[in-house]
């Protein structure tokens, strides 16, 4: 088992430079790191080394044997293994999201033209990705360097239009959205292979799309 443990602050401004025009603005930075790995294992076996160590007594080549196996099993199975788990996988430093959205009606430019259309843009931004630290010994050619995936940078946009049915006067809508339109960012690497010669993982993400969606409230 392991323990995931996070801190980080988040801001959020909004503004309406009009009455028909709002922005928001985001910004959220965080730190992640997992810990306590494998604590069951570590109790477990400070109980085993006790045994054995109990058992080899008065046997001092038992007891070299003993010493080197548990020497083994805490640098290797336990201690190694903590080092190269304990690291915040896939930790994104810093996201920053823009949002506008504007609606047209009879104050707004063209607005006898375009009033009850709506129109609205998002930028997503995400930092580098932390992907892992090169835990492996110098011998086996660790370097000790800490890896990041490239950063993104994420648009969606929409546009839409609000009106009544004429023979119900219903309200209704029609609206079009689009994202990831720059189709930009579609693949980047999440983790590297043990000897960090290629990626071992990688992340996906959704190419551009778009879908139309027609609502009536009734």
């Amino acid at each position: 088992m392991i323990d995931t443990a996070s801190k980080g602050v988040e801001l959020e401004l909004i503004a309406n430079p009009t009455r028909n025009w709002t922005i928001r603005a985001n910004y959220s930075h965080s730190e992640r790191d997992r810990e306590n790995f494998f604590a069951e294992g570590y109790t477990f076996f400070a109980v085993k080394f006790a045994e054995w160590r109990a058992l080899a007594t008065g046997n001092s080549a038992l007891l070299a044997t003993v010493e080197t196996n548990i020497a083994a099993i805490q640098t290797n199975e336990l201690d190694g293994r903590a080092v190269a788990q304990e690291q915040g996988f896939g930790s994104i430093p810093h996201k920053a999201t823009l949002t506008t959205h504007y609606k047209f009606d009879g104050s707004s430019p063209l607005g006898d033209r375009l009033k009850g259309a709506f129109v609205g843009a998002a930028v997503g931004y995400q930092s580098k990705v932390f992907s892992q630290t090169d835990t492996r010994t110098a011998s086996a050619g660790g370097t000790g360097k800490a890896y990041f995936a490239e950063g993104t940078l994420l648009t969606d946009a929409f546009v839409g239009y609000r009106f009544r049915l004429p023979w119900r006067q219903l309200p209704a809508s029609v609206q079009l959205n689009g994202r990831n339109i720059f189709n930009s960012d579609l693949v980047s690497l999440a983790r590297f292979n043990a000897d960090f010669s290629g990626a071992q993982r990688i992340y996906l993400r959704e190419p551009r799309s778009l879908r139309l969606t027609v609502s009536v409230d009734y």
